[in-house]
């Protein structure tokens, strides 16, 4: 490989081995601490509060600390960081393992030179040498041993007969402490068990699970602070009539009653019902998820305050049972990403109607950013959380991540958070940082217009560019028609306009780099009107 070769452009295989590396004893952050802001600047562009947000970021996404650090440095700054940085700065942070592997393995370099002391000097671990080193060790043992056999001889041979007594006297002494010390711990044992004679059970593990009642119990004050809501509270045991006790077979795509469970996510999994006579999916929430109580209630109070024909719709709650539930209508064409990939041997969706799933898209998330004086921030805008009911109208779900942005100005609004959520391949840079405003949707509804587009998914380990927006880059430049979905149809308004070419450039603002850059989504929303009316005049 070449040494100016972008770390974004390195090969899955190579940047796993390099993860690997870094992420033994945390070397990935010995090596985050010396990054430099840019290629001229000196001052150091990452602090102690982006660490913790990596660790949280690795804890939530299950993904290694040292990919997601690789990952945020290698897409970020005008210039991005090429193999021959890397590997300077990893021999200035003296992570040779790293740098010999970057040196030789990639770049095909002899191995950077090691100091002659210290922690980092070379260490020979050839067959011959380790024998040695055991050699001389079992040699030092048996010297250690010789020379304390010997001293304990003549501490031996000094005692005299007189201080023999004065031994005896001394051990004495010490048997009677120990026989007291004895009787001590076998009352309070026998006080412990007279105790636990009155206990069912004691848990002593500091991980051991809440009982049900527990949760029950945990479940039913959730009910208290929902009860305001217009939203009617069903029972689990209601709920797992109508799913068939949760069915665990999974449903076959367009057989309906082959099975009980639609799928599952981060959070739960969701489950076909019915209702009243009426198909319904319930989402069964996970015990062991992160905030699950913040999560459950962030769904129930947007979705019960923010209702719009391009939100999905929730029906009923329910959290008085083991597992906290929700009650959507159920959206008999899916999600986007699994109609895009034609899932269950679906049918490729027109280009028109991709165009009507964004202008649909837009205006529930819009709905969102506007409906009240602060915007609530979806966080999450992926094709999978867009569902489809039977005529194709998108219905946004999945606002277990909403967060309410400040007052202001949409554009300039920012909130600080030091958690990190979001799907690594929709969210932008600044979404690592906990900078939380408006743009974060706009970015993510831009990578979704690129599905849309090209049909591929948001993020493939078996391509060189793993998230679609670098592929998109090392594929297209000025037009998107080399990855373009031609199955979809022409793209063409008429004659004289390709609708490809305008999607893909809305595609491009959203994306942009700097968050002031992208586009509001009333101007994103506008921009498709405009497409759209000129669909309806030819």
């Amino acid at each position: 490989m070449d040494g100016n070769l972008p770390i974004r452009k390195v090969p899955p295989k190579a940047l796993y081995e390099l993860v690997q590396i870094l992420e033994c004893e945390n070397d990935w952050k010995k090596l985050m601490c010396i990054v430099p802001k840019n290629f001229e600047d000196t001052s150091l562009k990452y602090n102690i509060e982006h660490v913790k947000q990596i660790e949280d970021a690795s804890g939530y996404q299950r993904r290694p600390c040292a990919e997601i650090f690789l990952e945020e440095w290698s897409t970020s700054g005008r210039k991005q960081p090429t193999l021959q940085l890397l590997l300077h700065l990893l021999k200035n942070a003296e992570l040779f393992r790293a740098a010999e592997y970057v040196a030789v393995q990639l770049l095909k370099e002899s191995a950077p030179e090691r100091p002659k002391t210290g922690p980092a000097a070379y260490i020979d671990v050839s067959e011959k040498n380790i024998q040695h080193l055991i050699d001389a060790r079992q040699e030092e043992k048996k010297l250690k041993k010789s020379v304390l056999y010997h001293n304990e001889n003549k501490i031996y041979e000094s005692f005299t007969v007189n201080s023999g007594s004065k031994m005896c006297a001394n051990a004495n002494e010490s048997i009677e402490k120990t026989n007291a010390t004895v009787i001590k711990s076998e009352q309070l044992s026998l006080a412990i068990s007279n105790e636990t004679d009155h206990v069912d059970s004691i848990s002593i593990s500091d991980n051991a699970k809440p009982d049900e009642d527990s949760i029950n119990s945990n479940h039913s004050t959730t009910y208290e602070r929902l009860h305001n809501t217009n939203l009617e509270h069903i029972s689990y045991v209601e709920l797992e009539r109508c799913t068939n006790y949760f069915c665990e077979l999974p449903v076959i795509p367009g057989k309906p009653d082959s099975g009980g469970k639609l799928g599952t996510g981060a959070f739960g999994s969701v489950y076909l019902g019915v209702l009243l006579s009426l198909k319904v999916a319930v989402k069964r929430l996970k015990n062991d998820a992160v905030s699950i109580e913040k999560q459950f209630k962030n769904e129930v109070e947007t979705l019960s305050k923010y209702q719009h024909e391009n939100l999905l719709p929730l029906l009923r709650y329910s959290c008085d049972g083991p597992h906290y539930c929700l009650v959507y209508a159920y959206m008999s064409n899916g999600s986007l990403q699994d109609r895009l990939a034609c899932q269950g041997s679906t049918p490729i969706l027109p280009w028109q109607e991709r165009l009507n799933i964004a202008h649909g898209t837009s205006k529930g998330i819009l709905h969102l950013h506007t409906a009240y004086e602060k915007p609530l921030i979806h966080r999450d805008i992926k094709s999978a959380n867009i569902l489809l009911d039977d005529h194709l109208v998108p219905k946004l779900g999945d606002f277990g991540l909403v967060r309410l942005g400040p007052s202001g100005q949409q554009s300039q609004s920012v909130a600080q958070t030091t958690t990190v959520f979001g799907t690594s391949a929709y969210m932008a840079r600044e979404a690592f940082w906990g900078d939380i405003s408006v743009k974060l949707d706009s970015f993510s509804f831009g990578v979704v217009l690129l599905e849309l587009l090209t049909s591929l998914p948001s993020y493939d380990e078996n391509r060189e560019g793993r998230d679609l927006i670098t592929h998109v880059e090392d594929s297209c430049e000025k037009s998107i028609k080399p990855l373009l979905d031609y199955r979809a149809g022409k793209w063409l308004i008429n004659e004289n306009q390709d609708i490809s070419d305008s999607v893909y450039t809305l595609a491009l603002e959203c994306l942009k780099e700097r968050r002031q850059s992208r586009p509001d989504m009333r101007k994103i929303v506008e921009e498709l009107e405009n497409l759209m009316q000129l669909l309806s005049n030819s």
